[in-house]
């Protein structure tokens, strides 16, 4: 029998997104490629390298959503590791994936980092984080921990450089990343007569797992509000969350998100 795949992230209800977006992005290619794999909850301090998503496979941990990805496409295929066919980028151009690349660095190093800084560095989207990510956790002990990830996220904010931004430059960044997107996946559109996909293919590649992940992770929560609602007034992005929607039938509450604004 085949072994499962583990994916190890933070706690999360499972009719809704993670609320880190590396495990998001890490789920939506295990879904989208069709991989079986069991959701393990864990925090990041207990975590490899001290942080989240990571995943194990017959005894092997490997960190990082970037580089647990390129092990599930390296490993052969085996009658206990059936997912090695699963490349979703086996069929692009070199083009194509140079084109993946590039937005997966935008999305990842710029657009994340900056989302992440509106949740923790605002005071009303903080309460909201705290709420959603900390609500099993003893009122009495809440505060200490929602003080703790409020240092160590900032500290790594900081350091990265994100963090140093105003709210004002933060804004901007984002309302033109979303911009870029919607515009690059209308264009796709016209030229291929329909595919919905980034890179006009007939089903989803790398770089849709990571920008759906993205998406539905901030959808997921309260705390990016700016981010959520230039989404729900767009509906090329809307249409390109649904699409993606399509591999999670248990998360109703970003579908009817979606639904009540259009």
């Amino acid at each position: 029998m085949a072994q499962l795949v583990l994916l190890f992230g933070p706690p999360k209800r499972d009719d809704e997104p993670s609320s880190s977006g590396f495990c998001q992005k890490l789920e939506t290619y295990l879904r989208f490629a069709g991989i079986t794999y069991t959701h393990k909850s864990i925090l990041p301090p207990s975590a490899p390298r001290g942080k989240v998503p990571f995943i194990q496979f017959k005894g092997q941990t490997v960190p990082d959503s970037h580089f647990a990805i390129r092990f599930l496409v390296s490993r052969r295929q085996t009658e206990d590791a059936p997912f090695a066919a699963h490349n979703l980028d086996l069929e692009l151009t070199p083009s194509q994936r140079a084109d993946t690349a590039a937005w997966r660095s935008y999305w990842e190093d710029r657009v994340y980092p900056m989302v992440v800084r509106q949740r923790w560095f605002i005071k009303e989207n903080r309460l909201h984080v705290a709420d959603e990510s900390f609500d099993t956790i003893p009122w009495i002990l809440r505060p200490l921990i929602v003080m703790f990830f409020t240092w160590r996220v900032k500290g790594v904010l900081n350091s990265a450089g994100a963090g140093r931004y105003t709210d004002g430059e933060v804004e901007d960044v984002l309302e033109n990343a979303l911009k870029d997107l919607s515009a690059k996946l209308e264009v796709v559109k016209i030229k291929t007569g329909g595919q919905r996909w980034f890179h006009g293919t007939a089903r989803p590649t790398e770089i849709d797992a990571i920008l759906s992940g993205f998406l539905l992770n901030f959808l997921g929560t309260k705390s990016n509000p700016f981010v959520n609602e230039r989404i729900l007034r767009d509906p090329v992005l809307t249409e390109y969350i649904s699409q993606g929607l399509g591999w999670y039938p248990e998360y109703q509450k970003v579908r009817e998100l979606i639904k009540k604004d259009h």
